[in-house]
């Protein structure tokens, strides 16, 4: 299962992901946090909830590349491999889950950073306790389509 995460800095100049679809949400380093519904009183009582969108989702590989592939250059964002359990329900992309936590944490080295700032945060996401690594976005295709 494979996520595309956004990169925030709520230490200062620390690096932290964040979360796509939620720009508030910043996952904590070692630590995983079970999700919860933010649909209120039309809100499910359990997440994922049925019918509902809330939960962590992984995406299955092929929609993982297909998304990729629709890029016209490499994004500035932090793409992996990631771990979902507890309550996981089937969703028309992929999956989505009461817990998630990164297996693997890939920078797209040919996003444009310069090469401190790609230091900078690969330094700063091995605060995650997983395998990180900078490399060209056709190379982390290369590793989801396989």
């Amino acid at each position: 299962m494979w996520l595309i995460w956004g990169s925030s800095h709520p230490e200062g100049d620390v690096i932290r992901i964040g979360s796509n679809p939620r720009p508030d949400y910043v996952w904590p380093p070692r630590e995983a946090q079970p999700a919860t519904c933010r649909g209120g009183s039309a809100g499910c009582d359990r997440s994922p909830g049925w019918g509902c969108s809330c939960g962590y989702y992984g995406l299955r590989r092929e929609v993982f590349v297909q998304e990729m592939m629709k890029c016209a250059a490499a994004p500035f964002a932090v793409l992996g491999k990631v771990y979902l359990w507890g309550r996981v329900t089937v969703c028309e992309r992929g999956w989505k889950a009461q817990y998630a936590y990164p297996a693997e944490l890939y920078l797209p080295s040919d996003a444009g950073w310069d090469e401190a700032t790609l230091v900078e945060r690969g330094r700063n996401l091995e605060d995650y306790g997983v395998p990180v690594d900078a490399l060209p976005l056709v190379e982390i295709l290369q590793i989801a389509g396989t």
